[in-house]
């Protein structure tokens, strides 16, 4: 009961739980901490001065932030109260200097959409849903200065990093499979009056497929369009033209035309890369130094159009 002289303490408003968000853009981390105020007598003010007494990562807890703000970017008038913003279980971000209100809701929108965070923040009951159990809560005094908010220990620190680094991680391998794509839809067409081969260019009926080790490709024979095992293949490595077959698994040297290496004239330039041309019925590869080879019938067959 009070002392002598002293006031009787008045009721409590009815608690808003609220988690804020804090981000540092130049570290990369970010801390959640879950926060619980008096709705008869807390202002937006008070969210930040939380923030010097409850965060446990220091840069976080040191940066001076300049408001506070929704998940929408709006930002919330400082000598409010914060029950004309927040009703229950509301996650607000804490604005880093430099940046604006909606600034910050793209920044917090892949952490806020991270699994891992949803299921900590999805609601059971009244409470937010956090990773270990909270303490017990201590009553509010009613000294002014302190009695504006309760902080419980659903503290979750993770770096920015990982979010940035699954994006590069997915733009890398959508990259990759264009890449991938494209080279087989290269390798697997065929060629035609004025098509050109480069050094080291290959031509072959399944493409990309032909470079999946054998162990792998078994496992995946419904979802390749071609025979593998009677995969043949067209290869120039800059002086010879080879056609290839596969027999028992390897592959078979069937034909070949070896146009030598290039010869040019002092006062000329050319390449390697050779060119094929129809003149009738024969098909011929040729090269700038005036080199040329007919082609043979089976591999017109297998690779010409």
């Amino acid at each position: 009961s009070p002392g002598r002289g002293a006031v009787a303490a008045k009721p409590v408003g009815k608690p808003i739980q609220v988690v804020l968000l804090l981000m540092d853009p130049s570290s990369r981390k970010f801390e959640l901490l879950q926060l619980e105020f008096d709705s008869e007598k807390a202002k937006v003010s008070d969210v930040l001065r939380q923030i010097g007494l409850s965060a446990t990562e220091n840069t976080l807890r040191q940066m001076n932030y300049t408001a506070v703000c929704d998940r929408t970017g709006m930002e919330m008038i400082a000598s409010m109260k914060l029950s004309r913003f927040c009703q229950k279980n509301d996650v607000v971000m804490a604005i880093p200097p430099g940046l604006n209100g909606s600034e910050t809701a793209k920044l917090a929108k892949p952490i806020l959409g991270d699994p891992n965070v949803e299921e900590m923040l999805a609601p059971k009951g009244e409470k937010v849903r956090s990773k270990r159990k909270d303490p017990p809560m201590k009553r509010i005094s009613e000294e002014p200065s302190k009695n504006t908010a309760r902080v419980s220990a659903a503290v979750i620190e993770r770096n920015l990093g990982s979010s940035f680094q699954t994006t590069i991680l997915r733009l890398l391998f959508a990259g990759l499979a264009i890449f991938v794509a494209k080279h087989h839809r290269d390798m697997t067409s065929q060629l035609v009056h004025g098509s050109v081969m480069h050094p080291g260019e290959w031509r072959s009926r399944c493409g990309a497929f032909d470079l999946v080790p054998s162990f792998v490709a078994e496992g995946m024979l419904k979802l390749i369009p071609c025979d593998l095992e009677a995969s043949s293949m067209l290869q120039y490595d800059g002086q010879t033209l080879r056609y290839y077959t596969k027999e028992m698994g390897s592959r078979v040297e069937k034909w070949s035309a070896d146009l030598g290496l290039v010869r040019c004239k002092e006062d000329s330039e050319c390449e390697e890369t050779i060119k094929f041309a129809q003149k009738g019925t024969t098909w011929y590869a040729e090269r700038d130094d005036g080199s040329h080879a007919s082609v043979d019938e089976i591999v017109v067959d297998e690779f010409f159009m």
